[in-house]
């Protein structure tokens, strides 16, 4: 037996929106997106109750009707009439970062239902069956108000694209966009400007929405596995050696907040073992080894764990200030800088200074005393095998360069030349992580001269 077209449709609509919201339930734009996908649903589900449930219902012997269920199909097709564009203008709202509309919400919520009650005064809810067959009034109310608030959501859409500050992010907020609006606006026109212009042979056009929800889940299932949408990005693992890091990194993050509770006591005691006027020797030993345990606890967490990065753009002179240059200076370390402050740069200040200290710290430890590194900043380049424009930060050193056997595995984890306690091999694997989370890159470029070069690329932004 085949499924209902109404069923279908509704199983489509719930499908997809369950799967916005499953993918980040904690966030508030993706239960607002929700909660207007189920009020959306309520078109095709009352229609699948009314015309084919009932009916089959009849069929079995059960003593039902249609005139049984009026007042319900009322009362739902009322809801969807009235509730299905707020909820989406609330979405749009929040997925807009509208904050001035968004810092007082009971006075939005407040305005939004005045039109609602309105509405509702005029035309009762549980009339809404016979007022659709009979009253002209009805389905003109009806689409001046729905169409005011798809404009108004459209709108809210347009503005969340312009007002993105990276180019990831705009391609995020694009294609999430991309996967409403052609929905949204499918169904106005199907049932609000074709009823009142009483088009009565399209009027049957807005059942053919499943096509569209089919597609949009397609497309949202698609970008889920490239760019990532709605707060989820599905992976597949192609080598054996991600998984493996991945492991890694959940056991050097175990290891290290278990260290953290061990160094409270350890900590303890040696405070209590320093008190007094002649303490042991051994409580120097130990006072220094929590302090060593406790920088690679605090390291381990830093490097291994997730990010969460405050885009803000930044001149380069603000930026610098946390880069502790003037240590490198004390130290002896020259410092040439190709750059002007006054440029601007959309980073992350503080993710960003701890890349920077990074890679000066990797060109100190390569050239030694005579260690000598160029600061070069150059706007709005082209990077190969992406889109939009880069501004580049490039960290030159005159040290011996990166050997052959590491340059293909150089910003993988655990990867390193150098011996020592204090060396993991997750110093440039942040780096990496980090120029990621920007949607940029970090790599090494060639040089005429010897030594290292870093160049860190970050997408352009607004000046």
């Amino acid at each position: 037996m085949l499924i209902p077209l109404h069923l279908c449709s509704t199983l489509l609509i719930w499908g997809l929106f369950t799967i916005i919201l499953l993918s980040d339930r904690r966030s508030l734009r993706n239960r607002l997106c929700f909660c207007g996908g189920m009020l959306f649903s309520l078109g095709t589900f009352k229609e699948y109750l009314f015309y084919d449930l009932v009916p089959l219902l009849e069929r079995c012997g059960l003593e039902t009707s249609q005139k049984t269920f009026q007042p319900w199909y009322s009362m739902m097709t009322s809801l969807l009439y009235l509730g299905a564009m707020p909820a989406a203008v609330l979405f749009a709202v929040r997925f807009s970062e509208v904050d001035r509309w968004w810092r007082r919400p009971q006075r939005l919520l407040a305005a939004m239902a005045v039109p609602a009650i309105v509405f509702a005064c005029c035309f009762p809810p549980w009339e809404t069956y016979l007022l659709q067959r009979t009253s002209f009034p009805f389905w003109l109310s009806a689409c001046l108000y729905n169409l005011t608030y798809g404009i108004i959501f459209t709108a809210l859409m347009a503005q969340a694209v312009r007002r993105a500050v990276t180019p990831k992010l705009r391609r995020q907020k694009k294609t999430v966009t991309l996967l409403v609006l052609p929905l949204m606006w499918y169904w106005l026109v199907t049932i609000f400007v074709f009823h009142t212009l009483q088009l009565h042979k399209l009027l049957k056009l807005w059942e053919w929405n499943s096509l569209l929800v089919a597609a949009a889940i397609c497309f949202y299932l698609y970008l889920a596995f490239h760019e990532g949408v709605m707060g989820v990005r599905l992976n597949a693992e192609h080598y054996r050696w991600e998984a493996e890091s991945q492991t890694a990194f959940r056991g050097a993050q175990f290891m290290a907040h278990a260290l953290k509770h061990d160094l409270t006591k350890l900590a303890w005691c040696a405070r209590n073992l320093s008190q007094g006027e002649n303490p042991p020797p051994e409580a120097a030993v130990v006072s220094h080894a929590v302090e060593h345990l406790t920088a690679l606890q605090e390291r381990i967490c830093m490097q291994t764990g997730a990010l969460e990065l405050r885009v803000e753009n930044c001149t380069l002179g603000e930026l610098m200030e946390g880069w502790g240059l003037e240590e490198y200076s004390s130290r002896g370390m020259a410092l040439v800088l190709d750059l002007e402050r006054e440029d601007k740069l959309l980073c992350d200040p503080y993710h960003t200074a701890e890349v920077m200290r990074n890679l000066l710290d990797n060109a100190w430890e390569a050239a030694g005393p005579d260690c000598t590194v160029r600061l070069t900043f150059r706007k709005r380049m082209r990077l190969r095998g992406h889109r939009g424009r880069f501004d580049r930060l490039t960290v030159s050193d005159n040290g011996p360069g990166v050997p052959p056997k590491l340059r293909e595995s150089l910003f993988q984890p655990y990867q390193t030349d150098k011996t020592g306690e204090s060396h993991m091999g997750l110093g440039l694997f942040y780096c990496a992580k980090v120029m990621r989370g920007h949607g940029g890159s970090i790599r090494t470029e060639e040089n005429d001269d010897p030594g290292c070069v870093i160049a860190l690329y970050f997408p352009s932004g607004r000046s």
